[in-house]
Order: structure tokens, then C-alpha cells, then sequence
């Protein structure tokens, strides 16, 4: 995970969801990242761009199953992934 030309964090994980019809993925970034910072990662060799958001990733509504979120903050892939 890359902001400017330095490395700040690790995606420890990611999948495509269907729900939110993009991928989405799960990383170590330091504290000071700012929500909403776009930093890139890298999908098997490929740069991507991605925001910094705290899950979940999508509203909670009264169908979904545990309404509460994890604390820290996380990356998924921003809306320029095609």
C-alpha cells in the first residue's frame, strides 16, 4: 500500500463484494491516515487506486446481521477500479 512514493501499510486481505459490486480489502495503515485518503495498492503486479474508510463498507440496515463495526482504519478500493 503506496501514499505518494512511500509505503504506508499492509492489506492483510480482500475480495470482490457482491453486494457492493467492487472489491474491497482489509490493511494495517498507521493511525495519522486520514479517512478518505486515497493511497494505491497493488493487485497482483497491478496499481489501484483506493480510499481509507472505516468498515463496514456499507450501512448497516435492519436485514444485515451485526450492526457493530470494528474499530481502526481500512482500505478498499476507491470507485477508479473498472
Amino acid at each position: 500500500m503506496r501514499l505518494g512514493d512511500g509505503s504506508i501499510g499492509e492489506v492483510t486481505s480482500g475480495n470482490y463484494s457482491p453486494v457492493l459490486e467492487r472489491g474491497i480489502a482489509l490493511a494495517f495503515v498507521p493511525p495519522a491516515t486520514a479517512l478518505g485518503e486515497m493511497v494505491e495498492i497493488d493487485i497482483r503486479g497491478t496499481s489501484v487506486a483506493a480510499q481509507v474508510v472505516r468498515p463496514p463498507f456499507q450501512k448497516l440496515g435492519p436485514d444485515v446481521v451485526g450492526t457493530s463495526a470494528p474499530t481502526g482504519s481500512t482500505a478498499a478500493p476507491g470507485p477508479s477500479q473498472s
